[in-house]
């Protein structure tokens, strides 16, 4: 019969109290790091802002601009046709004036 050699396990010799110090180190390492990500986050989020807000005000002083040059460009064509309408009803009318003149 063979012989079975029992197999022996090693013991750590372990301070009892090193494990709790650990977890709370662990712990406290945890806490820094979500809290070093939650701040990184914020961070992130206000840059975000920013850059939209940025973007957002760069697009409506774009767009104010484009409706101010469309809005003058129109003003400038009505007076350019009351312009020629008026010319053209001056015009009529010193030709009616004329016309009257040579019956009267």
């Amino acid at each position: 019969m063979e012989k079975r050699h029992a197999v022996r396990r090693k013991t750590w010799n372990v301070n009892p109290y090193a494990s709790s110090y650990m977890h709370k180190h662990f712990q406290a390492e945890l806490t820094r790091l979500k809290e070093n990500e939650w701040a990184d986050r914020a961070e992130w989020e206000r840059e975000c802002k920013e850059r939209l807000a940025k973007d957002w005000e760069e697009r409506e002083k774009k767009l104010t601009a484009n409706v101010r040059a469309e809005r003058d460009s129109e003003v400038e064509q009505l007076m350019q046709r009351l312009e020629a309408e008026g010319n053209r009803l001056k015009a009529d009318l010193e030709r009616e004036a004329q016309e009257r003149a040579k019956y009267c």
